[in-house]
């Protein structure tokens, strides 16, 4: 046989020890049984992650305001207006919906409705007494009712204006500074400290748009229920036909639906802009398509005419509702938006160019054609702004027709509560 040639190591070996062989033994055997340790491997694993990883870096400051500024502006150049109904579900606006119903069928004492209001208020209207003051404890009325109006008619109201200022749609397609800055605001007050970036989600968005917003105003559901209540009381009718001249965006057709108290629902607005907006609340909150016809837009009870009220009204015959309940336009306080000239037309605030025609063409017309249409023991409730030159106007109106006053009611006003937000009622006198 062929020796084999012997290779030389390429290091050193060193002479056997056999207290390192021992050691050796030992440690294959720990190795072994820690091998099966998922606990081990995970801290195995971290601390070869930290070896070699390199330092965290320093945590980044809460930003400035004008990064939150800034990012605002980036959101707003970068997204539509964000409409409520986006991200309000069909499901969630049923559960709302029910909400309300629930509310609703509790307020039926005047306990459960009212507050009684502190000496100050009692005499807060020359001649008048203040009734009571809406109870602050339904917050879920008034902010579940104005989530579904919004789900409906927003599109409308964010592009209407008040006086003096642009529309919501319109400052934000805009990213106008003064809007930029309000959003701003209410972002630093509302992020938790630490915060690296503003949560510029849909909803949030909606959210701050809302409180910075010039919006022009929701009629509050927890005031509209507790003057049908009353109205119940003074009439002593268990269900009421109710008249409305100014239907608007649609709260009061939308208490109309949901308040056991009412009997059948008559309203009439000049503009159409808001039809599909009152259809889609008729048919997601009675479930049958109401029926189009016209002018006229009619569900089993409610019905709506598009056109000015002093020439629909005159349809109606003497002495067939039981209450008439609105907000008339506040003149030139708020700008709606409309869908074409004639419409822009019959709107009050610019068919009558000064309150002196306001006043004769609109509101007298208001007055003498709602006292025509009440039966005898019937209520007059007219939410007006108590400026003194509104509401002296009206009160003298009211005063040459057949109408006695009742009292006021009212409800807090949010940005101050030693404000109230009033409906004067008047009752049409029995014979």
């Amino acid at each position: 046989m062929r020796e084999t040639t012997k290779l030389r190591p390429p290091v050193p070996v060193l002479p056997p020890d056999s207290q390192s062989q021992q050691q050796d033994a030992n440690h294959m055997e720990r190795d072994v049984e820690r091998r099966h340790s998922s606990g081990v491997r995970a801290e195995a694993k971290a601390s070869k992650k930290s070896r070699y990883s390199r330092p965290p870096p320093k945590q980044e400051p809460f930003l400035t305001q004008e990064q939150v500024e800034a990012a605002v502006v980036s959101a707003m150049k970068r997204n539509p207006y964000p409409y409520r109904k986006w991200f309000l579900s069909r499901e969630d606006t049923t559960r709302k919906l029910d909400e309300i119903k629930a509310v609703v069928r509790g307020m039926t004492t005047a306990d459960q409705i009212f507050d009684r209001p502190e000496e100050e208020m009692r005499h807060m209207f020359d001649g008048w007494q203040v009734h009571g003051v809406v109870k602050q404890d339904k917050p879920s009325l008034r902010l579940f009712a104005a989530e579904v109006m919004d789900v409906f008619q927003e599109q409308v109201r964010a592009k209407s204006r008040r006086k003096g200022e642009r529309s919501p749609v319109s400052l934000w397609t805009r990213a106008e500074p003064k809007a930029v800055a309000n959003i701003t605001r209410l972002i630093c007050k509302s992020v938790e400290p630490g915060m690296s970036k503003p949560p510029l989600t849909v909803s949030n968005l909606r959210f701050w748009c809302g409180r910075a917003l010039p919006y022009c105003a929701h009629f509050r559901a927890d005031l509209c229920h507790s003057v049908l209540e009353l109205a119940v009381r003074v009439t002593r009718r268990p269900t009421l036909d109710w008249v409305d001249p100014c239907a608007g965006w649609g709260c009061r057709l939308l208490a109309s639906v949901v308040s056991p108290r009412i009997n059948s629902y008559t309203a009439f607005d000049p503009n159409t802009e808001l039809r599909q907006g009152h259809a889609d609340m008729l048919q997601a909150t009675t479930d049958t398509e109401p029926s189009q016809q016209g002018p006229i837009l009619a569900s089993r009870r409610q019905r709506i005419v598009y056109e000015p009220f002093e020439r629909g009204i005159f349809r109606m015959p003497e002495k067939c509702c039981d209450l008439v309940f609105t907000s008339p336009p506040f003149w030139r306080k708020e700008l709606y938006k409309v869908q074409n000239e004639d419409d822009q037309q019959k709107q009050a605030s610019h068919k009558f160019r000064s309150w002196e025609e306001f006043e004769g063409g609109f509101l007298k017309s208001l007055i003498q054609e709602s006292t025509r249409v009440l039966r005898e023991g019937a209520v007059l409730a007219l939410h007006i702004p108590a400026d003194g030159q509104f509401e002296k106007a009206v009160q003298q109106l009211a005063e040459q027709q057949e109408l006695e006053r009742l009292c006021v009611v009212g409800a807090r006003s949010q940005n101050d509560p030693r404000v109230l937000r009033p409906v004067f009622l008047w009752r049409r006198r029995v014979p």
